[in-house]
């Protein structure tokens, strides 16, 4: 093993070619240096995919694929218009985020803490504009609640997400 080694030592340094060393050199910038729109339009998708299969379940201001309206009337009923807005909120964006944490890289999250919740507030807005598009009855004070439930578990969702990734990649 020893002269191995050696014969290693003795040999002619060689580098490799400038095109492997660029692109090395490329996908590491690119990898520890997110751009704001590659990483918005991650989320986005994730986003439109989850928000998409939530609607399967809870609908979304009386929006749903299968008018089963089952578990927004029982958060209504039990919980009274408030809550239940919070609750939906919280429905449509915090699996999104979770599973977005789940996939983003770490420079990645770093780059949407950089931006203060801004990314999340230009999901919910899309959202509530495809929503209005799409016939929804939106009322402002209501949606202040449901929009504080979204907030809160994209922050909550894309921390749990990373985490949960964290671990698994520690095992």
């Amino acid at each position: 093993m020893n002269k191995d080694y050696i014969s290693f030592l003795k040999e002619d340094q060689m580098s490799p070619p400038k095109e492997l060393s660029k692109t090395l050199e490329n996908t590491i910038m690119t990898e520890l240096h997110p751009t704001h729109v590659n990483v918005f339009f991650k989320i986005f998708l994730v986003q439109l995919f989850v928000g998409m299969i939530t609607l399967l379940i809870c609908p979304q201001y009386h929006l749903s694929f299968t008018s089963n309206y089952e578990v927004f009337h029982y958060f209504h009923h039990n919980f009274g218009a408030i809550i239940c807005m919070l609750i939906c909120g919280a429905i449509f964006m915090g699996p999104s985020m979770l599973f977005a944490g789940l996939i983003i890289s770490r420079s990645e999250l770093n780059l949407i803490l950089k931006t203060n919740g801004l990314y999340f507030v230009s999901l919910l807005l899309i959202s509530l504009s495809v929503f209005l598009l799409a016939g929804a009855d939106i009322f402002m004070m209501t949606s202040l609640f449901w929009i504080l439930g979204a907030l809160s578990s994209s922050f909550i969702g894309i921390f749990c997400g990373h985490y949960l990734r964290s671990r698994v990649e520690q095992i």
